[in-house]
């Protein structure tokens, strides 16, 4: 059942080539059977992994290299 659905405003700097840059993500906040509550990501109405662990985290366009996120504002 969704608990509420949100914008996570998501900030990227590449460790190794110092490239910044922001992305939004959908995010939906379910609550389970047991009441847990778990976050979902969407871009662009695709569901993607959490930007914020390493499976998740999106490649810098100017070395390749995967970057986590940190939030930067949720709305």
């Amino acid at each position: 059942m969704p608990v509420e659905t949100g914008v996570d405003h998501v900030e990227f700097i590449c460790p190794k080539c110092g490239h910044q840059w922001e992305r939004q993500y959908g995010v939906r906040h379910c609550e389970t059977p047991s009441g847990e509550v778990r976050e979902y990501f969407q871009i662009g109405g695709l569901w993607v992994l959490p930007p914020y662990t390493a499976a998740g985290a999106p490649r810098c366009v100017r070395c390749g290299r995967r970057v986590i996120g940190r939030l930067n504002g949720r709305h």
